[in-house]
């Protein structure tokens, strides 16, 4: 997901029963779905648990600021960093590129068709999706390997 539509979610956004996460007016107004992993859901469950729970303009934000205000961009990143300081992680790179980034490439890397690629991105245009995956040399020569054999 994009940072903004992060930002954007409502507990009603999320159905921890199919694994999916509605996305309202995404890039460009679009509307779209984001899948989540088990893991993923098994964490939202506990954080729906012990949080509190709050409105703003008759909305129920999923995710809010200490100062009961919704998530915005700065405030994401700001927890971002704190994390990736916790966790030793020494990558340059911000939300978009551990997200959006490292998602498509890793997808790229275990042979994941760049459509279904591009579909999970909710891009338009494949050629935006190119521009994501990148492809480790080292993962090049291993598909070379495989599909360039005679057999």
């Amino acid at each position: 997901m994009r940072a903004t539509e992060l930002c954007n979610l409502d507990d009603n956004d999320i159905d921890l029963k199919t694994l999916t996460i509605r996305v309202r007016e995404g890039k460009g107004g679009q509307d779209g779905f984001a899948f989540i992993t088990d893991e993923c859901s098994k964490t939202l469950k506990q954080y729906l648990a012990i949080r509190p729970p709050f409105g703003i303009d008759g909305r129920r934000p999923l995710f809010h600021t200490d100062f009961w205000q919704r998530w915005n961009r700065d405030s994401l990143y700001k927890i971002f960093c704190y994390c990736k300081d916790r966790a030793g992680i020494e990558k340059i790179g911000g939300v978009h590129v551990f997200g959006r980034y490292s998602a498509a490439t890793l997808m790229t890397a275990k042979g994941v068709p760049l459509n279904i690629v591009q579909v999970l991105l909710r891009h338009r245009d494949v050629r935006s999706t190119l521009r994501y995956a990148h492809v480790d040399n080292v993962i090049a020569r291993q598909w070379y390997n495989k599909t360039m054999r005679l057999e």
